[in-house]
């Protein structure tokens, strides 16, 4: 075997126990005002307009992705999201699932750390029954998101990286407030009765410190009717010497590729 083979398996080997290992070191981060709820019980109307920032202190100014999560219940069925916004930036889809009438959705945007406080919009096809869920603000996150789940009940698992944030959301009709467990940080609680007619919600969310590819997401609600259940992962920034290792990996293979290796 010439040398250049034995650098190139070498390489590789630590290429892969890099991976393995994860992002050492690297952390995701949320804003001291960015994990936070908001509730809008005002039933009869398809558009929402919630100044998140005077009803919870919720200020994304510095992150570098906006999370909002949701559930509400439809009048007359099932009401499906249309449009969401924060202060003027457009939020896209990650996860979505409904029940019945029951809509519950995670959405996210991309920022430049410039976002500041302001008024979450959102539109849907029809009148629903009040709205509630989450508002997070994170550093340190990769573009876009990571795994996704979804479920017509309370109980899903997802696969999450080393160093990722997870959140999910959970929403039933007719009962108490569904409540995360057993390793989900409860965020969001509300429901049933006044706006949100029979709705209720919940959400919960975790900084995954090692790998599984089953990590649980369970709510608990005695009596519900009707439940749906998502969750998102976000993945951290991978640290410059992950970085590296992969882009001398790449440059590996195309000279092996080029026959000059």
């Amino acid at each position: 075997m010439s040398a250049h083979h034995r650098i190139a398996i070498a390489t590789g080997l630590a290429i892969a126990g890099a991976l393995a290992a994860g992002p050492a070191g690297a952390a995701i981060t949320a804003n001291a005002d960015g994990l936070k709820t908001f509730l809008d019980a005002t039933g009869g109307s398809s558009t929402k307009n919630i100044d998140a920032s005077a009803q919870s202190g919720f200020d994304p100014f510095g992150a570098d992705k906006l999370v909002v999560t949701l559930s509400c219940e439809g009048q007359g069925g099932l009401k499906t999201l249309t449009s969401i916004s924060y202060n003027g930036t457009t939020l896209n889809p990650v996860v979505s699932e409904s029940n019945s009438g029951e809509l519950v959705g995670i959405y996210y945007a991309d920022l430049d750390g410039t976002l500041a406080a302001g008024t979450l919009t959102m539109t849907f096809s029809g009148n629903i029954n009040g709205v509630g869920g989450s508002l997070i603000a994170l550093n340190g996150t990769a573009p876009g998101f990571g795994a996704t789940a979804q479920v017509d009940g309370l109980s899903t698992t997802i696969d999450a990286s080393a160093g990722s944030f997870v959140i999910a959301h959970a929403g039933t009709n007719d009962s108490g407030p569904v409540t995360p467990q057993p390793d989900l940080t409860p965020l969001l609680l509300f429901g049933p009765g006044g706006g949100t007619g029979s709705a209720t919600g919940g959400s919960g969310y975790q900084f995954v410190s090692s790998a599984n590819s089953n990590l649980p997401i369970t709510f608990v609600d005695g009596g519900y009717r009707n439940p749906a259940t998502v969750a998102a992962e976000f993945d951290v920034i991978p640290e410059p010497c992950t970085l590296a290792l992969l882009g001398l990996g790449g440059l590996l293979v195309a000279r092996r590729r080029r026959g000059t290796l």
